[in-house]
């Protein structure tokens, strides 16, 4: 963000923000992620793991789109957070197999594969 954040062509298009209201539009993102970390987390129980995954992805295809297409600052604060939840529901799957793979990895090899 911190390169798009300084280019005139943002800076034209979103009214000159100040910095308050471009750290704003910054932390934006990881208020999504919170949400979304915290709904995927309700939702892989009903939902499972691969729909709760592509409903994530999809959250954060619209988001992408709307930041895409933004012309105005509204408009990219919304983009933000909807792009910081989808974002937020991967992040408890990818930190289940990244921690998975971790622990198979410093293990002693009589011990790889067992439970934890």
């Amino acid at each position: 963000m911190s390169g798009v954040i300084v280019s005139n062509y943002f800076l034209e298009t979103m009214g000159h923000p100040s910095s308050l209201m471009q750290g704003t539009i910054t932390a934006l993102y990881d208020v999504g992620a919170v949400f979304g970390a915290l709904g995927a987390a309700v939702a892989a129980e009903p939902l499972g793991r691969k729909r709760t995954l592509c409903l994530g992805a999809t959250v954060l295809a619209i988001g992408t789109i709307i930041m895409g297409t933004s012309y105005e600052r509204v408009q990219f604060m919304v983009s933000r957070v909807i792009t910081g939840v989808g974002i937020g529901a991967y992040s408890p799957f990818l930190l289940h197999v990244g921690l998975s793979l971790m622990m198979n990895r410093l293990h002693h090899k009589c011990h790889t594969g067992l439970p934890i």
